[in-house]
């Protein structure tokens, strides 16, 4: 397929710059993704999109609906 070769190099950078990104949170993606049914993708979306301060929701119950 022409220009695949490309698109894999072009994947590979935006996965490493991902990574890159994501080190200081690490630890937070290691534990999300202990949970059954969260993978690494699922936490890397969650920390995201929400973050890492929780406080922000007064409940536990506030922070499980979507």
């Amino acid at each position: 397929m022409p220009g695949s070769s490309a698109a894999g190099a072009d994947i590979a950078r935006v996965d490493a710059r991902i990574e890159e990104l994501i080190a200081p949170f690490a630890l937070a993606v290691d534990r999300l993704d202990e949970i059954t049914g969260v993978g690494r993708i699922a936490a890397l979306v969650a920390i995201a999109e929400i973050g890492l301060d929780l406080t922000r929701f007064p409940t536990a119950g506030l922070r499980m609906r979507g």
